[in-house]
């Protein structure tokens, strides 16, 4: 994070970070893992706090770029002593370096291949809460090229690695098998134009349906997801290159969003009610 950025994350981090709904929401007390990134790139693992008050007074006294939760343990954690995960939300990650696009390359992202995340949105949110029939589904900008997604429900944080596992086979199987439900079509038929777009020699009036979810079905990292002690960004961290707020999104209203609209950390320091309509989202799936 370059210094500028990075001078204003004390400010931000006792003023505006709302660090006392994700203390509540992940339930955190002394047997959560929480790791730090540092500025200089030293990464502190199995941190663990009993209060809010004290974990603010570790973020402010070590500044993080990013801060990760992890899994709940059976027992404190504590150096030396053996750390058996017994639950964790069950999380993924899909970024845009997995897809296929012309447009752009690498980490960057513009409006046009943000739509496969759009898609991917949309097409999680009917699969946990219909297929699944999870309830508290939070999507999360991650601040470059994707989202992250917490599924919080206890039947969900319950889940061991094999059944972890499992949910990460039951998309593969998809794509793998070639079952195509009839929801899944119409999903990603909202963003066929998309071929329009790229220099991938389809046309979206002639792509088959293999070539439509070859190329915008939803692409999982799956370690996140099947491995219990895998840690995951904190909602409303700052992304350490984009300097973007990784604020939660609405699947319902996801069609209106814009990454260039999306709030930067000036922005909320400018004006912290920018991040409002974020905070709300969070507290409509958790409070």
């Amino acid at each position: 994070m370059d210094d500028q950025a990075y001078s204003m994350l004390p400010y931000f981090y006792e003023n505006i970070f709302p660090l006392e709904r994700i203390f509540q929401w992940l339930k955190i007390d002394e047997k959560r893992e929480i790791s730090f990134t540092l500025q200089n790139g030293m990464y502190l693992r199995y941190l663990n706090f009993k209060s809010k008050e004290e974990l603010l007074t570790k973020i402010l006294s070590t500044v993080p770029v990013k801060i990760d939760f992890g899994a709940v343990y059976a027992n404190r954690l504590r150096k030396g002593t053996e750390c058996i995960p017994v639950e964790k939300e069950l999380v993924f990650d899909i970024d845009l370096t997995d897809y296929k696009r012309t447009c752009c390359t690498g980490r960057n992202t513009c409006e046009t291949c943000f739509v496969l995340v759009k898609s991917a949105i949309k097409l999680l949110n009917y699969s946990l809460k219909e297929e699944f029939g999870f309830e508290k589904v939070l999507f999360v900008f991650s601040g470059g090229r994707g989202i992250h997604c917490w599924v919080s429900d206890d039947n969900a944080r319950s889940l061991n690695n094999s059944e972890r596992q499992s949910v990460t086979k039951f998309f593969d199987s998809v794509s793998k098998r070639k079952i195509f439900p009839t929801e899944y079509c119409n999903i990603l038929m909202e963003n066929i134009s998309y071929f329009n777009e790229q220099d991938l020699n389809i046309k979206p009036e002639t792509a088959t349906v293999e070539e439509i979810f070859e190329h915008l079905y939803i692409k999982l990292d799956k370690n996140v997801t099947s491995e219990i002690k895998h840690l995951l960004k904190s909602p409303f961290c700052v992304h350490s290159s984009t300097t973007k707020v990784c604020v939660p999104l609405d699947p319902e209203n996801i069609d209106t969003v814009l990454i260039e609209h999306l709030p930067t950390l000036q922005n909320v320091m400018d004006n912290p009610k920018t991040l409002d309509p974020y905070i709300r989202i969070f507290d409509q799936i958790f409070f």
